[in-house]
């Protein structure tokens, strides 16, 4: 039998997006957790298997095909632009195929390490990388550590976590200072300020995941909220989900701040 000449695809894509100039693309925490939103809710589509912003430039792991990972590339560079209101223009996307399932596992743990590849120490929180969602600390894209599981079924999340030296301080040991940032950062956002779904979500799930820690008078000075807000929200029902990546976060940021790597 004669082998057939289609070209066959890989199981997905690595794709890699920097500036005209080679400039900085996110220069603010904020502007940090905006590149992740884009990347995660236009990567859905296309499969996002990892993401990680490394200063002048972004690596993105799809498991998809080279014509939907250059779809997913336009959308992203066009909302990039738009939301950080760049000067530049994106220089032509840079993709390139995984050839296969080897290659897959191994251009996961390239793209997650490449703040420790760059020598780029500017966000130990990991906000510009797509870990959070993979274990469950930040809710953008719910569905985003079921495709990675099945995508990679055999990627074991202990290792990921402990490459990346990722740890937890004690439950005991979360500084009330650093609960709002920490329900900030469960959605996606830079603080708590405003009054926008995201916000309401957080607080609540704020209030429910320090219930047992903190007092009503606690709370309320760490969520800049009133006493009669705080009782409001502890009777509220809370998401699971999101009480869960609130708690994580307090207690990552917790570890952070007690080895050096972030302001208490």
């Amino acid at each position: 039998m004669l082998a057939s000449s289609t070209t066959v695809e890989g199981p997905g894509c690595h794709v890699t997006m920097r500036l005209s100039d080679d400039r900085v693309i996110a220069t603010s925490a904020g502007a940090v957790l905006i590149v992740a939103r884009v990347l995660m809710v236009r990567g859905a589509a296309a499969r996002l298997l990892a993401f990680r912003v490394a200063d002048t430039h972004l690596h993105v792991l799809l498991g998809c095909t080279r014509p939907e990972a250059g779809h997913f590339a336009h959308r992203a560079a066009l909302a990039l632009h738009n939301l950080l209101r760049l000067r530049v223009p994106f220089e032509p996307t840079r993709v390139r195929p995984v050839v296969d399932q080897r290659h897959l596992y191994s251009a996961f743990r390239y793209v997650m390490r490449q703040q420790d590849h760059h020598g780029v120490a500017s966000d130990p929180a990991h906000d510009g990388s797509s870990l959070p969602d993979l274990l469950g600390m930040r809710i953008l894209e719910p569905d985003h550590a079921l495709t990675v599981r099945m995508m990679l079924p055999r990627l074991d999340l202990r290792e990921v976590a402990a490459s990346l030296r990722f740890s937890l301080a004690a439950a005991d040991a979360t500084p009330p200072a650093l609960l709002a940032p920490s329900a900030a950062a469960a959605v996606g956002l830079p603080d708590l300020s405003g009054r926008s779904p995201a916000c309401v979500r957080a607080r609540r799930a704020a209030v429910h995941a320090a219930a047992s820690l903190l007092p009503t008078s606690a709370l309320s000075d760490a969520l800049s909220a009133s006493s009669r807000s705080i009782q409001r929200l502890r009777t509220d029902e809370a998401e699971p989900r999101l009480v869960r990546a609130v708690g994580l976060q307090w207690r990552f940021r917790a570890s952070l701040v007690e080895r050096g790597l972030l302001l208490g």
